[in-house]
């Protein structure tokens, strides 16, 4: 739906939208834009806001945010490979005893079936 046939669209947002934008149309503009139309509500969006470089960026904060971020994930990522490996040593045990147990009844099978020929 364009702005030109939405009614929810103010006159300074169809401007807005239909002028090449500048500071001064940027400025004007700072209510939501209707960018979609849903059947039961209509979805908007704020404009975007200009990207300022400036020097009161935080960057001990940033760095040391990025330090706690990263030493989290590699925590979590430790964790979660020895939860791997200790799971897989479980199931490679229970495999092992699984396999000793079957080859006891094979060798007792096999033993009764010998002692079963030599009695004949």
């Amino acid at each position: 739906m364009t702005a030109a046939n939405n009614p929810a669209v103010s006159a300074t947002e169809t401007a807005a939208v239909a002028a090449p934008a500048t500071a001064e149309t940027a400025a004007a503009v700072a209510a939501p834009v209707v960018v979609a139309e849903e059947p039961k509500s209509i979805v908007a969006v704020a404009p975007a806001q200009p990207v300022q470089q400036s020097a009161a960026i935080d960057e001990p904060q940033y760095f040391k945010n990025l330090e706690t971020t990263l030493r989290e994930t590699l925590i979590s990522a430790q964790r979660l490979a020895d939860e791997t490996v200790a799971d897989a040593r479980k199931k490679a045990n229970a495999m092992i005893a699984s396999a000793e147990e079957q080859a006891a009844n094979v060798t007792a099978a096999a033993k009764a079936e010998v002692e079963t020929h030599k009695s004949e």
